[in-house]
């Protein structure tokens, strides 16, 4: 991967860009170490941070056609451009590098953005078309690779821009950061906020499967652009799903992971894989060790305590397929030392403190020499891998599938987790919207429900009349008619999998060390193939991800195979037990609170002082565990990027340029 940036500004003088465009290139180096560029023509600056995995002497950017009318910034992987190549070759086309990102200037001279759905793989790109005078920007169709633009004001000009992370428009100088309290509360209901959506007020996220196109004249500039969907993502009728399971469907699942692995390490560098000891990682490792020979290392965290760690496991299937693995080991001291750099790559309150420990490993991998890495991210979504289908499967019998499980768990949940006759209907509310999410509608309602009654009553009053799924609100014509189980996947795939682990335990954690992530089940393929099968294909009875088992079945032990889904967690005894350190008091001061006025300080006191105790059932300590996460990473957030006062640590909020607002 790499990272880019740039911007439109039609009235500013090269040198004058320049200056803009360079802190904002320079905040991305950590995405692309290997190389650098920048670009200024017709009012368009572009630059790039490239981490070189494919054509190493000869994928420089920004890429143009041929006679550089067309020129293009690329962030990420196209699978399938030798194919591309070659059609695109037989129209006349000529290139000259091997870079898979090059088929891109000449695929949009030849279809524009009808030419989007025809990329394979993970990207984020920005087009200059100088003939027709537009920018275009788009983003893969899962989300995996980000992309965040904002129009602003810049003397008497408007100027829109670009870049793969937020800090990256920060340090242009050119704005204010300021809080967006909608993102924030999205964050605190839904674990992040979903595309278009963002924490700063007017950055948003270009959301995944969809291009911004962007006419380069003043008049279009004072706009903000409407988003355009170039793909969307839906499922058969129920009772029309066309591939059953049987011996047939397995073989053919089994060939198109094989395949998607196999894709997946085309580089120029060596591949790595992270495991788990789970079924999806250890099967993308086994795969990914065919395809290199048996040369591929695996990387595993190995957190402290038994109920967390999963280094056995890891150990089982790295010996199995003779992988050599490294597990990184995760106390509960780490989390304090990471947590701050965790909140500064990922640029939003990310409240799954395992995201911290991910971050280490990819440290690791960078330290043992390897630029990306595969991981198994993306099956869970697609097989119903979640507790919380078990659950909704649960309250669906018998013969209830029409009710949303999420809405009687809100009903049941409401009085022992709200404070107050207004936090008792707002957790209604919350309840009968995240209802048609199935069971994602129940992860969403529980962690609305755990952090709800924290919320300081101005912060309350000023998000009210908004919901987190008021950005969301359209879906496919015929969704009412689909099974109940893919209802809950699409959620899933557009919501939780793009906002929360593409970001906070994906893209940001890798790519703050320099690694690029590879998802081989997020494949065309693998997705167009999943979507087909019969619910029960995927999800029987209370057994998850079937048919993934009976393939995984042909290449490792049945114990790996068949193991029970374990989440991927982090203790927070790190920052609550024994003396917490400085920092975090100072975020939780009353202080602070006040400051930020997200939360009511004697409430989270409070609740600090029930966590110190440890007492109460499973079920109040876990709510307490996300209740506070959620404080900490939003205060943080607060003090990385907007407000550097609260707690003695690093500031990434910038100095505004003259004249800019």
């Amino acid at each position: 991967m790499c990272g880019i940036s740039g911007f439109v500004s039609l009235g500013l003088e090269e040198a004058a860009a320049l200056e803009i465009l360079e802190p904002m290139r320079t905040s991305l180096s950590h995405r692309g170490p290997d190389d650098a560029a920048r670009h200024w023509s017709s009012g368009v600056a572009l630059a790039s941070n490239r981490l070189s995995l494919v054509d190493l002497a000869g994928g420089k950017q920004p890429i143009f056609n041929e006679d550089r009318s067309v020129r293009c910034l690329f962030n990420g992987e196209i699978f399938n451009h030798k194919d591309l190549r070659s059609d695109l070759a037989a129209k006349g086309h000529g290139f000259r590098s091997e870079s898979d990102g090059e088929v891109i200037p000449h695929l949009w001279e030849e279809e524009r953005a009808d030419g989007f759905p025809r990329l394979s793989g993970q990207f984020a790109l920005a087009i200059h078309d100088q003939r027709q005078r537009t920018l275009v920007l788009a983003r893969d169709r899962y989300g995996i690779c980000p992309l965040f633009w904002t129009t602003v004001r810049h003397e008497n000009a408007y100027v829109l821009l670009f870049a793969s992370e937020i800090k990256a428009l920060l340090a242009s100088g050119l704005l204010r950061p300021e809080p967006d309290l909608e993102g924030i509360k999205a964050s605190l209901t839904m674990m992040a906020a979903p595309a278009p959506r963002t924490c700063f007020r007017g950055i948003r996220s270009l959301s995944p499967g969809c291009y911004l196109e962007i006419p380069l004249t003043d008049e279009a500039l004072r706009e903000v652009p409407a988003e355009r969907a170039y793909w969307f993502l839906d499922f058969p009728r129920k009772g029309e799903e066309s591939i059953d399971l049987n011996p047939e469907s397995v073989a053919r699942m089994e060939a198109l992971m094989q395949r998607a692995v196999r894709i997946r390490m085309q580089s120029d560098v060596p591949a790595a894989a992270f495991l788990s000891g789970g079924v999806d990682s250890s099967l993308v490792a086994a795969y990914a060790q065919e395809v290199s020979g048996g040369t591929t290392p695996t990387f595993s965290s190995g957190v402290a305590g038994a109920a967390w760690d999963e280094s056995d496991a890891a150990r089982f299937t790295a010996s199995h397929i003779s992988s050599v693995l490294t597990i990184d080991r995760y106390r509960p001291e780490d989390v304090a030392r990471s947590y701050p750099a965790l909140i500064g790559a990922a640029e939003c309150p990310v409240t799954d403190l395992a995201s911290a420990a991910l971050l280490n490993v990819t440290k690791r991998v960078a330290g043992a020499g390897y630029k990306f890495a595969l991981c198994g991210q993306g099956s869970d979504e697609l097989f119903a891998g979640y507790p919380w289908f078990k659950i909704q499967n649960l309250l669906s019998l018998p013969g209830s599938q029409g009710r949303a499980p999420s809405r009687a768990v809100g009903y049941a949940l409401h009085t022992s987790l709200s404070r107050g006759p207004s936090d008792r209907r707002a957790a209604v509310r919350d309840a009968e919207a995240f209802g048609h999410l199935r069971a994602f509608g129940l992860l969403f309602t529980i962690f609305a429900l755990a952090g709800r009654g924290l919320w300081s009553g101005d912060f309350k009053a000023a998000t009210d009349a908004w919901h987190p799924l008021d950005d969301l609100r359209g879906v496919p014509d015929d969704y009412a008619l689909w099974h109940p189980l893919n209802q809950s996947l699409y959620w899933g795939l557009r919501t939780f999998l793009p906002s929360h682990l593409l970001a906070g335990k994906g893209d940001r954690v890798g790519m703050h060390n320099s690694v690029e992530t590879r998802y081989p089940f997020l494949d065309d393929d693998v997705v167009d193939f999943t979507r087909a099968l019969t619910p029960r294909a995927k999800f029987r009875r209370l057994q998850d991800k079937v048919v993934l088992r009976q393939v995984a079945e042909r290449r490792l032990p049945r114990k790996i195979a068949w193991r029970r889904k374990k989440m991927f967690r982090a203790p927070s005894t790190g920052l609550f037990s024994g003396e917490s350190p400085r920092w975090l008091m100072d975020l939780l001061s009353d202080v602070s609170l006040r400051k930020t006025n997200y939360f009511e300080s004697d409430r989270v006191r409070a609740l600090v002082k029930s966590k110190r105790r440890s007492g109460g059932t499973i079920f109040t300590r876990s709510a307490t565990d996300i209740a506070l996460a959620g404080v900490v990473a939003t205060q943080l957030w607060h003090h990385t990027f907007i407000d550097g006062t609260l707690a003695d640590l690093p500031s990434q909020s910038p100095t505004l340029r003259v004249g800019a607002g």
